[in-house]
């Protein structure tokens, strides 16, 4: 689903957006994210910040870049494009190319 998002929302207005349009609840986004509801709320409510682990989870979520929820910062929003299941070569190939070209270190 591509994501209507506006560049001039902030984190916490993005998430609540794409929760809506996805039509989940609260209570079950906490519990896609694995934590607990008053987490989650303080996220979408914007006063808490997400870590990186919760920003893949909900990138994977919502189908969207990670870089969707700080286009209001970064300017970097990007054409919507899927993300597919992949190796992980495949997904770092992804990354890279969603970064700009930065290097990533293969383990």
């Amino acid at each position: 689903m591509a994501s209507s998002v506006d560049k001039s929302q902030s984190f916490s207005s993005c998430l609540k957006a794409l929760r809506l349009q996805s039509e989940i609840s609260q209570v079950d986004m906490a519990k896609k994210l694995g934590v607990a509801r008053q987490t989650y709320l303080d996220l979408e409510r914007g006063k808490t910040e997400p870590r990186y682990s919760v920003l893949l989870k909900l990138s994977l979520i919502f189908n969207v870049p990670i870089n969707t929820f700080f286009a209001h910062s970064q300017e970097l929003l990007v054409e919507y494009i899927p993300l597919k299941k992949a190796t992980n070569i495949q997904l770092m190939s992804e990354l890279q190319s969603r970064l700009g070209g930065i290097e990533c270190e293969s383990r």
